[in-house]
């Protein structure tokens, strides 16, 4: 795609199906991780908003370290493909203790907070969600409230007209600078309400080290996870640490938007969408402005064949993207490997994850790290 204006209608729904997640061929990771020293388990919590009873409870998907085995699990109704312990079937009531619980003895836990695209959902985390759980980590991903809800945690795929969220989505993107910021700060709401849950919670609260929280997110979400970098004024939140960005939708900020945000940053960003037109230039071209004015420890990754899509959790059923496949699979799992490489290099600041981040993949057709 190299026009963010499309020609045919085809396309326009390719673009809605890109904006959330895309189509499985393959597990990119699984159990046999050979960093892993856990399962993955894998639960649902419903957060209720306290000084609003009246406001729909935010459904968040959560992974944890577990000791209990995995197994097979279908997230959405079989909309992804996945493998974890589940802590109870979705008809247990709320307060019901978990079945496979998380592991408790060896402390507390970091944690990632994740952010989906426009229209997606929390389960587009499955994949990340299920690695990091495995490394020790609790990632927590909300459903956010957007105008096009193609996504949901606990039902999967919903009937939404993909013609109708497209176009709005291009008609947001196209906003560039004029962007409505006040309309989208629900979802900075969302974040913070499913952080401060999480941090409440009688089970995770224990298990949380809030001196080791990170936020991350793609496409959408990374205008979520940036805000709270400290991108927005007033929106910045000391306890997020480093920030990952997965093709990131970060057309509304500018350069003293960029210049604010002071913790380590990842940026990623597929060959294939590089030339979509951003702010008078390229999607590239803004990556490249944007990654100059963040303060170091920042990274700028450009994956070769890599699509928007590439960076989101894939499905089964297939409702957009063009690649599948071997290579794909291969795509996905260097994208995953250098997140958990940043995750754990500058929240966990382990030495170990240095032999990845020092090292350029020859999938990478630029990769960029300033440390001081």
């Amino acid at each position: 795609m190299k026009n963010w204006m499309f020609p045919t209608m085809a396309l326009i729904v390719l673009l809605a199906a890109t904006l959330m997640c895309t189509a499985r061929t393959a597990t990119v990771s699984g159990p046999d991780d050979p960093a892993a020293q856990y399962h993955a388990g894998y639960t649902i919590l419903d957060l209720p908003w306290e000084h609003d009873p009246e406001r729909q409870p935010l459904t968040v998907a959560v992974w944890y370290p577990t000791k209990d085995v995995e197994a097979p699990h279908e997230y959405g109704g079989g909309l992804i493909l996945g493998s974890a312990a589940v802590d109870a079937p979705p008809a247990a009531p709320p307060a019901a203790p978990p079945a496979a619980p998380p592991a408790a003895k060896e402390g507390r836990r970091p944690f990632l907070l994740y952010s989906h695209g426009y229209g997606g959902g929390g389960i587009c985390a499955v994949t990340l969600g299920e690695a990091l759980a495995r490394r020790g980590w609790i990632v927590a991903a909300p459903d956010h409230g957007d105008d096009f809800q193609a996504i949901r945690i606990r039902t999967g795929r919903q009937g939404v007209n993909v013609v109708r969220f497209a176009l709005a989505a291009k008609r947001m993107a196209a906003q560039g600078l004029a962007f409505d910021f006040e309309k989208y700060s629900y979802r900075i709401d969302e974040a913070l309400h499913a952080l401060n849950g999480m941090l409440a919670h009688e089970t995770y609260e224990p298990l949380i080290d809030r001196r080791l929280i990170a936020a991350g997110g793609h496409s959408f979400g990374g205008y979520t996870t940036l805000a709270l970098a400290g991108a927005i004024e007033g929106r910045k939140d000391d306890r997020v640490k480093a920030v990952l960005m997965l093709s990131p939708g970060l057309f509304m900020f500018d350069k003293d938007d960029f210049a604010r945000v002071a913790v380590p940053t990842m940026y990623m960003l597929g060959e294939q969408e590089q030339d979509q037109p951003r702010q008078g230039g390229t999607k590239l071209d803004l990556g490249h402005r944007a990654f100059a004015l963040m303060a170091p420890p920042r990274y700028f990754l450009l994956i070769a064949g890599a699509e928007h899509s590439s960076f989101a959790d894939p499905m089964r059923r297939r409702l957009g993207g063009r690649r599948s496949g071997a290579e794909e699979s291969q795509r996905r799992a260097l994208i995953q490997r250098y997140s958990i490489a940043f995750l754990e290099r500058h929240v966990l600041e382990s030495e170990a994850a240095e032999s990845v981040l020092a090292r350029r993949d020859p999938a990478l057709l630029e990769y960029e790290r300033v440390l001081d």
